[in-house]
């Protein structure tokens, strides 16, 4: 459990920092945190996509 709370913690403070670092007010790391976002979003999307294609072929396989 200790290593999901060090987990937790060291995202926060990722999150924190970039969140600090984004308020400094550069242009372009905003630029690139919203091209990486939109990037991540079309990436999830595919990945459910084909989780779901392909929970749907194992399931008409084993019917």
């Amino acid at each position: 459990m200790r290593f999901w709370h060090g987990v937790l913690a060291g995202g926060v403070l990722t999150a924190g920092a970039l969140w600090w670092w984004r308020r400094r007010n550069q242009p372009w790391t905003a630029r690139v945190w919203r091209m990486a976002q939109r990037g991540g979003r079309r990436a999830r999307n595919h990945l459910r996509r084909t989780h779901s294609r392909w929970r749907q072929a194992l399931q008409s396989l084993r019917a």
